[in-house]
């Protein structure tokens, strides 16, 4: 049994609001779904920053998220955004470390994310410390392979469209689920 941490991107206390959506409020949906699925073959737990904000930064905040993250050893970390974009994004991006097996498993849900969000015209992986994207500490800091991902950018006005519906939304679950899925079949004991 593997052992999958899902982290919710943003709080509470800070949602990132993008044409009426939260991002915080998709993610944890998010989040929810893909827990209900993994957690019939893997130990996942579901990791919310808010819950370190009270009196604090969001920086301390997040710190703390991953500290927590760490004390449970997965063996991996994955953590959702649905992000706005300079130029309104017009397409999925996953996030991933320089190492071998964060890069492997980012590949994974993209290519899931290519073959099922026909909606969504370009599907990119990036290494974190590439300059055009700035390096997150979620991806650095955990001790397992992390990766970041943004299928959806909410500034877009067709992917806003796109995320409203429900069935939308777990189709991008299922993607993400999909890639962790093959991820452990192929390389998981990288």
């Amino acid at each position: 049994m593997r052992k999958i941490a899902l982290s919710v991107a943003h709080s509470r206390l800070s949602p990132s609001i993008i044409n009426g959506f939260s991002e915080y409020a998709l993610s944890l949906s998010l989040s929810l779904f893909c827990y209900e699925v993994l957690s019939k073959k893997h130990h996942v737990i579901i990791f919310d920053k808010s819950m370190f904000e009270k009196g604090t930064s969001y920086s301390v905040a997040l710190s703390k998220n991953i500290a927590q993250i760490n004390s449970f050893a997965p063996d991996i970390a994955v953590e959702q955004h649905f992000n706005a974009a300079k130029n309104t994004g017009d397409y999925s991006l996953v996030l991933h470390s320089s190492s071998i097996t964060s890069k492997s498993l980012a590949e994974k849900v993209s290519a899931e994310y290519s073959n099922s969000l026909a909606t969504i015209d370009r599907h990119l992986l990036a290494d974190a410390k590439d300059p055009r994207y700035s390096g997150d500490a979620f991806i650095y800091k955990t001790n397992c392979p992390a990766i970041i991902t943004e299928p959806i950018f909410l500034d877009n006005k067709r992917h806003a469209l796109y995320i409203e519906s429900k069935d939308n939304l777990m189709k991008i679950a299922v993607c993400l689920i999909r890639g962790i899925d093959n991820y452990f079949k192929t390389d998981g004991d990288c």
